[in-house]
């Protein structure tokens, strides 16, 4: 089979044609082709498609030079009703180089790095300076670019500044060539500027730092600086991504034998044996202060691992220490001879009644007793399983916190916690990172607690901030629940407080919610047993591990023997659960991908409840027309990224109720046009907003969510599809069980639930020290019990 022609062409950029086209990444721009010094070859013009792949280092822009290769072809595109032929280059490889002579001038006039300068101000510096001008920008002129009449020194130094992006681009090509991402070299560019060469060839290695791979940033050092294997700069790296990598796995504080192996795998060569190097790594990294060792030597921290987590157990320390100081008089008496001064008596209400819902309801013993030790401290924990009555609880320390003048913040990790929350409280709650952004409301002069739900997701890195940005008299509760899902990010907080012998602790057992097979399931599940579950799917409570609908085996056992047709089979039958009542129904999938994830389940349910509905679609320049969005009128969709400025967060639910087209100007308070909405969704805050273009990468159809997307959220009915995974663990499905609040179906391989309930919760697996740095500072501080 012959190979696809190549042809290789030097092309200025005229027009940019489409960024980002169809939502794949990458450029389609239109150009002619130029010889060496600029003048166009026969007239020749192409359209350049440049796939994101090739991971070009620079925006294109109008004006520019680039060396294309790829495979040519004719492209046919309709122009108010006529059909335009153009020749096209499907790129494979393109470098950014720079203009030459006076051919400067376009780039500099159109570039949108040279925002300002404009044609006429471009050609009096060539005119000025001539061939000079490169010189110039080279080495940062400015006080002779500014001499220029017109040219202010703002708009010299920004000239400047634009045109070192692309002196930079040789760096990045050769980093790129090494299979470098130009992310990596843009970030290293961005912190070193013009001392990356000399930063680089002092220590190669540096780009880990910028999440540089180490096979790229490995080959890079050996091969372009001869670094030799057994270099220390190469096996103090060799940690750093070790440590790096634990990380990203949640580890804070891996063991001895577990770094070791993988310094191990990173500097095995054919030459050069990895066991005895591996250990000359560690003393090299310790005494470069790479790491920090504990216990002896037989656990290691990165330092910035090791700075969190003792900042962690400081302000953690600080609040116990302080119980009596100045700053915090306890506000519950510790003895139990009174409860009026908690809940004052109302008349025909007891000492312990709080009103939930129009009606009061009275605190057990448990959760009195609970009361009484967090406010009774600074710092407290408040644990507990589904319908133990944490909210109920809350409810009654608020009123009490409002009766002593304390101010109340209630924040949660995910937007979608922190809007229940809101709502189960009837006071306003925050996520963490807009509390945190808010630096002003946790700054506010008085008494304040601020209390954190779902903090069993707490990871070390927000809780740093978090007891960074707490004023010292601050008081800190978080509630959670240890046996749901573990922070995404690395470490563990509530989890491993909850472990700590000093940390006061309200644990909540009784469940109120009586005669609720669901509770009663979950609280099975979170023991690590698997109970007996039945098949009728009209139960509040069932496992399906066959086809109802067709009567046929689909058992599922190992990711071996699982057939195509088997697990399709299971998909069908959770569309067909999902469409007996769509309104009410919320799917949670542990997976992303593969026939069971939370992709392909979208596409099937929206086939299958909203196929024939409205498309939303958006005009494409590459195509020439309109294209689909894949998502149509009356679709549930999710946000996966914050947007403060319209109050739209990370979990997010919403629904298309309308679709604009053409698209409406959307104005902003002094009636200019501010953008487009090209559809209107209504919120889970109760507010419709505008869907523009600008939003619509950052969401995804919501007939199915992750799990994880869904921690602090309920719905009627939740459907569940089980199947082997390394995700899957007892927190993972005790966590979806826990957000059904009438039905909990689940499908697939009852097998792979039952092991992952009966196995220890990957929490137990992650290896951390907050709580060994919290026992070293409560010792040194001899605090109180």
């Amino acid at each position: 089979m012959s190979q696809p022609q190549t042809v290789q062409r030097r092309i200025r950029v005229l027009s940019i044609r489409s960024v980002n086209p169809l939502g794949q990444g990458g450029y389609i721009f239109y150009g002619v082709a130029i010889r060496f010094d600029g003048t166009a070859i026969n007239n020749e013009h192409f359209v350049v498609s440049v796939p994101n792949r090739l991971h070009i280092t620079t925006a294109v822009e109008v004006g520019q030079w680039w060396d294309v290769s790829g495979t040519p072809s004719i492209y046919v595109r309709e122009h108010h009703g006529l059909r335009i032929q153009e020749r096209q280059i499907d790129a494979t490889d393109i470098k950014l180089v720079l203009p030459n002579g006076r051919h400067v001038i376009t780039l500099l006039a159109h570039g949108q790095r040279f925002s300002g300068i404009g044609i006429s101000k471009a050609t009096r510096l060539w005119e000025t300076y001539g061939e000079g001008l490169y010189e110039l920008l080279n080495e940062g002129r400015v006080d002779l670019i500014a001499s220029v009449q017109g040219i202010s020194e703002a708009a010299a130094s920004a000239l400047v500044s634009g045109w070192k992006t692309y002196g930079d681009c040789t760096v990045i090509q050769r980093l790129h060539a090494y299979g470098i991402p130009h992310s990596v070299a843009e970030h290293s560019i961005n912190h070193f500027e013009d001392k990356l060469e000399d930063a680089l060839a002092e220590d190669p290695y540096r780009l880990l730092s910028f999440s540089g791979s180490w096979r790229g940033v490995d080959a890079f050092a050996l091969g372009h600086y001869r670094l030799t294997a057994d270099d220390p700069r190469r096996l103090i790296g060799a940690v750093e991504e070790a440590m790096y990598r634990l990380l990203d796995e949640g580890h804070t504080a891996p063991p001895r034998h577990v770094l070791l192996r993988r310094v191990e795998l990173l500097l095995s060569t054919a030459n050069n044996p990895p066991s005895s190097s591996a250990a000359i790594a560690l003393t090299e990294a310790q005494k470069h202060g790479v790491l920090v060792k504990l216990h002896g030597d037989q656990q290691f921290q990165q330092l910035g691992a090791w700075v969190m987590e003792s900042t962690i157990a400081r302000a953690i320390t600080e609040r116990l220490s302080n119980q009596s100081s100045d700053l915090f008089t306890p506000i519950y008496p510790s003895n139990n001879s009174s409860h009026s001064s908690i809940l004052p008596k109302r008349t025909g209400q007891s000492d312990m009644d709080i009103e939930h819902s129009g009606q009061y309801i009275q605190l057990t013993d448990e959760q009195h007793h609970a009361l009484q030790r967090i406010t009774n401290h600074r710092i407290a924990l408040l644990s507990g399983g589904a319908g133990v009555g944490k909210t109920t609880l809350l409810k009654a320390l608020y009123r009490h916190f409002d009766e002593s003048g304390i101010t109340v913040l209630q924040g949660a990790i995910a937007g979608r916690a922190a809007q229940r929350m809101k709502e189960a409280t009837q006071r306003p709650a925050r996520t963490l990172a807009s509390l945190l952004y808010s630096k002003d409301l946790l700054m506010a002069g008085g008494q304040t607690i601020v209390v954190i739900d779902e903090a069993s997701m707490l990871d070390v890195i927000t809780m740093y901030r978090l007891c960074q940005a707490l004023p010292p008299d601050a008081r800190l509760l978080l509630v959670g629940d240890a046996d749901q899902l573990m922070p995404v990010g690395p470490g563990l907080v509530f989890h491993e407080l909850i472990d700590h012998p000093r940390i006061p602790h309200a644990r909540l057992t009784q469940v109120m919610r009586h005669g609720n097979e669901i509770a009663t399931f979950a609280q099975t599940v979170r023991r690590g047993i698997w109970p007996q579950v039945g098949q009728d799917e009209k139960r509040p409570v069932a496992f399906l591990n066959a086809s109802v609908e067709q009567g046929e085996a689909v058992l599922a056992s190992s990711p071996q023997t699982q057939q195509a047709e088997g697990l399709r089979a299971v998909a069908e039958n959770i569309v067909r659960l999902y469409m007996k009542a769509p309104e009410s129904t919320q799917i949670l999938c542990s997976l992303r991908n593969g026939v069971l994830g939370v992709g392909s389940l979208n596409l099937m349910c929206q086939a299958a409840a909203n196929g024939i509905a409205l498309p939303l679609r958006v005009w494409s320049d590459a195509e020439g027309g309109f294209i689909s969005t894949g998502l149509r009128l009356n679709d549930p969709i999710v946000s996966n990224k914050n947007h403060w400025d319209i109050g739209i967060l990370n979990g997010s639910l919403g629904r298309i109720t309308q679709i604009e087209e053409p698209p409406t100007p959307l104005h902003d308070e002094e009636g200019n046009i501010c953008g487009f909405a090209i559809a209107w969704v209504n919120w889970d805050d109760g507010v419709q907003r505008p869907l523009t273009e600008d939003l619509l990468p950052s969401c995804d159809l919501a007939y199915a969510l992750t799990i994880h997307k869904a921690q602090g959220s309920q719905w009627p009915i939740v459907i569940v599809p089980v199947i082997p995974s390394r995700l899957l663990d007892r927190s993972l499905l005790y966590t979806a069980i826990t957000r059904a609040q009438n039905q909990i179906l689940l499908l697939g391989d009852e097998l792979a639930a039952r092991l992952a309930v009966q196995r220890p919760p990957k929490s137990k697996h992650r290896q951390t020290a907050l709580n060994l740095h919290l026992s070293e500072q409560l010792a040194e501080e001899r605090c109180p019990l």
